[in-house]
């Protein structure tokens, strides 16, 4: 995850240095933010469901199951 993101934002600013510099918003720079946004979108998916699994308390279907043999 944000090993991910240090490298990409490595990348982006060694990548911006060899180019020219201009006052529009380049191909490279609209790659960089999608993934971005693709990388965090994944953090926060997965903090997401680690937060509702590891909260969830067991069913009473189970319950039943395990003392009924």
């Amino acid at each position: 995850g944000i090993t991910t993101v240090l490298t990409m934002t490595t990348l982006s600013t060694i990548a911006r240095k060899s180019l020219p510099k201009v006052s529009y918003v380049t191909a490279m720079d609209l790659f960089v933010s999608v993934c971005f946004i693709f990388v965090f979108s994944a953090l926060v998916e997965y903090g997401t469901l680690h937060y509702f699994v590891s909260n969830r308390k067991p069913s009473k279907d189970k319950d039943k199951k395990k003392k009924n043999p």
